[in-house]
């Protein structure tokens, strides 16, 4: 039996995970706003989960406990898909500024030369500007 306090506890616990997820929002929309529309649909399903239990609190059918335990475990791989994602967009922008910043050096270099005539230079430095 489930007690006015327990059911204070879960519904702030709910709150608390959704103010997580608003945050969560906040940094994902910045970092990696092509993954915001996939990030909006777990969100939605998050909370239509989240608001059924809050609102079936005492009764819950074993049916929609069963399919509210593949819908949370399908999320959960989902979610951790898309953060893995978002973690490999992050890599491949910081390896991106990484090798553009040895193509800048290399040009600096090649510019600082003094032997070089200044045609080579410049099919050097066009031939440095197609790597960006």
């Amino acid at each position: 039996m489930t007690t006015p306090s327990d059911s204070a506890a879960f519904t702030a616990h709910l709150d608390s995970l959704r103010e997580g997820r608003r945050n969560t929002e906040k940094v994902v929309a910045i970092l990696c706003p092509g993954q915001e529309n996939a990030g909006n649909s777990l969100t939605k399903t998050w909370e239509a989960v989240f608001d059924y239990l809050a609102k079936h609190k005492k009764k819950i059918p074993l049916d929609d406990l069963n399919t509210l335990a593949t819908a949370v475990f399908k999320l959960s791989q989902s979610t951790q898909q898309i953060t893995d994602l978002e973690h490999k967009v992050l890599e491949f922008e910081d390896r991106r500024a990484q090798l553009r910043a040895a193509a800048e050096r290399a040009r600096q270099t090649v510019r600082d030369q003094p032997g070089l005539p200044p045609d080579i230079r410049a099919q050097i430095e066009h031939d440095l500007n197609l790597l960006n």
